[in-house]
């Protein structure tokens, strides 16, 4: 049988810092889903468009291949390595969202260091997928 004693020891060896970085290195691969469907949506990290094409012609071939975004708005997927090159990782008490393409630093000197990041709605699908993980990992913690 658990005493409070036992259970207050429990609470107190747990590292909630560790465990919210486990949780989110164990769902960086949703969160990277996540940013992959708001870039095609064409949203930065402040959820507005990520940058404007000055070609019609380019606009219009762009829209072709993904209308999601609207008309003229970019959204960073041309063949598509960009997007498949992100990555997340957790360094201290934040994540970061980077792509190991060449094009990254053209990309984000072009449409600010915005065109990467979670922006308000992607954040909360996120946590939709984060917390549970996290949740389940106190509870094993706990021993509940």
């Amino acid at each position: 049988m658990t005493t409070v004693d036992d259970m207050l020891e429990r609470v107190r060896s747990v590292n909630v810092l560790q465990e919210s970085q486990d949780a989110i290195e164990n769902t960086r691969e949703d969160m990277i889903l996540i940013q992959q469907e708001q870039m095609r949506k064409g949203l930065n990290a402040n959820g507005s468009p990520i940058g404007f094409y000055k070609r019609q012609k380019y606009a219009e071939m762009k829209n072709a291949m993904n209308p999601l975004p609207g008309l003229g708005i970019v959204d960073l997927e041309l063949h598509g390595d960009f997007k498949r090159e992100l990555f997340a990782e957790v360094r201290g008490e934040e994540f970061i969202i980077d792509s190991a393409d060449s094009k990254t630093k053209f990309l984000v000197d072009k449409y600010t260091d915005k065109a990467i990041g979670l922006n308000d709605d992607s954040l909360d699908q996120y946590a939709e997928v984060v917390e549970p993980v996290f949740q389940e990992q106190i509870k094993e913690k706990l021993g509940l």
